[in-house]
């Protein structure tokens, strides 16, 4: 357990929504990163079973808010094809989806995970974004790096971006990346987790104002609702039981706010 962090539970059902609340659709950000999953795989979970049960119970307690942003970070790691396929129908019942070109869908993979297999499933699935991780020192096989570029543009998601770790110094990235620029002149360009152009791959969500909610999925990782922190259980085993007792995987109940009145 992390310090400071409230002692776990049993995971929480308690979701006390005003009338006010109830009557409209709340907007939620949901991430998935193989970081915070790797846990449940390394203890032999059913990952893709546990992290649909924990979108069901999220989707239920919040009366099935419209998701306005969703990211999977490395899910090849963590996930078979039709894993990912039941995943994505279970958003798709349970939540309210926007249309294509009003949602913001990312998917972030390294590189050397990419395939035309998972490509176009991310595609078909309706991702319309699409970060490929790269390591600094792989930048320098330019031709390499821009044909497998390339081949990630034929699929046509409306976002390409390069997230480039460890972050370099900008002078060594404009050396590297120019003859990319050339060619993939729309991309948008991450340094680690600081982004250029105004976007930005930290899975870690935080709040951006108190009236979102931002859900990392998986066990041990935050949730911010309204504004408020909530520590998801970290112990694997309660974790597992709170999901399995349709409970929400939190250490205390959670109160949503009515909005103020103009």
């Amino acid at each position: 357990m992390e310090k400071n962090s409230p002692p776990p539970n049993n995971g929480s059902s308690t979701v006390e929504i005003s009338r006010a609340r109830a009557a409209e659709r709340c907007a939620v950000t949901i991430a998935i990163d193989s970081n915070n999953i790797r846990p449940l795989y390394e203890q032999s979970c059913d990952t893709a079973f546990l992290l649909q049960r924990e979108l069901e119970v999220w989707a239920t307690a919040l009366n099935h808010p419209t998701l306005t942003e969703f990211t999977l970070h490395n899910p090849t790691r963590f996930l078979q094809a039709h894993e990912l396929t039941a995943l994505i129908r279970t958003l798709a019942k349970l939540y309210n989806i926007q249309p294509i070109e009003k949602r913001l869908h990312t998917v972030n993979c390294d590189l050397a995970d990419l395939n035309r297999n998972w490509l176009g499933l991310f595609k078909g699935l309706g991702f319309n974004r699409c970060l490929v991780e790269i390591a600094l020192s792989d930048l320098e096989n330019t031709p390499i790096v821009m044909q497998k570029l390339a081949k990630i543009k034929e699929f046509g998601f409306a976002q390409l971006g390069l997230v480039v770790y460890p972050a370099p110094a900008l002078p060594d990235l404009k050396t590297a990346i120019t003859p990319l620029l050339k060619t993939f002149n729309q991309m948008h360009i991450f340094l680690g987790h600081t982004s250029h152009n105004a976007l930005d791959t930290n899975f870690e969500l935080e709040p951006d104002e108190d009236s979102h909610i931002s859900i990392n999925v998986g066990p041990g990782v935050d949730a911010f609702v309204y504004s408020e922190h909530r520590y998801k259980l970290h112990n694997i085993s309660l974790y597992t039981q709170a999901l399995l007792n349709h409970k929400l995987p939190i250490s205390t109940p959670i109160t949503l706010p009515p909005r103020p009145i103009n």
